[in-house]
């Protein structure tokens, strides 16, 4: 008989889910997963590789401190979409 010693990667997937809506109750679920995955082939992605993705992208967000009125994700997701510069700044 085979006794499951580690939760899966789907199990740890939903807790890090849970623990973000919870820590972050004003970003959506959907600002979440689209700024954690970033780009990625989402049909592409096995479980694994969709857990380390929100893990660090958890990681990176619980080591800012931020008080939730004053982060706005869709601006941060705006400006590091914006690559045009002044040339000025470079002169």
């Amino acid at each position: 008989m085979k006794i499951k010693s580690s939760r899966t990667y789907m199990q740890k997937i939903v807790d890090i889910i849970n623990q973000l809506s919870d820590n972050h109750p004003k970003i959506p679920l959907g600002k979440h997963i689209d700024t954690a995955l970033d780009g990625e082939d989402i049909w592409s992605l096995t479980n694994n590789k969709f857990y380390s993705l929100l893990k660090n992208y958890q990681s990176k967000l619980n080591t800012v401190e931020l008080s939730d009125d004053n982060f706005e994700v869709d601006k941060i997701i705006r400006d590091g979409m914006d690559l045009s510069f002044d040339e000025d700044e470079f002169y």
